[in-house]
C-alpha cells in the first residue's frame, strides 16, 4: 500500500493545494485528497517529480495532518475544562 495525492493543473490560493512546476507547467498537488493506493496498480511508472518538490510536498502534508481542527468561526477548538475554572 502507498499514499497517493492527485495532481490538477488548477491553480488556488489555499493551504490545501501545494503549487508546483512540472515539465515547465503550473501544476498543484491537492493534500486534502491524500488517499491510500495497493502498489499493483501501479504497472507503468509515467513521470518523477523533482526530488525538492517532493520534500516540500511531504513537508505540507505533514503540517496539514499535524494541524488543530477548526470550527466555523475559524478559531482552533479548545476543550473544555474537566475542573470548573
Amino acid at each position: 500500500m502507498l499514499w497517493t495525492v492527485p495532481i490538477t493543473s488548477t491553480m488556488k490560493d489555499s493551504p490545501f493545494y501545494y503549487p508546483f512546476l512540472f515539465k515547465n507547467e503550473d501544476r498543484s498537488v491537492i493534500l486534502t485528497q491524500l488517499r491510500v493506493m495497493s502498489t499493483k496498480r501501479l504497472l507503468r511508472r509515467v513521470d518523477v517529480m523533482p526530488e525538492k518538490d517532493f520534500k516540500k510536498i511531504i513537508e505540507a502534508l505533514v503540517c496539514l495532518v499535524k494541524a488543530e481542527p477548526l470550527h466555523k468561526g475559524g478559531v482552533p477548538r479548545r476543550p473544555k475544562p474537566l475542573i470548573p475554572v
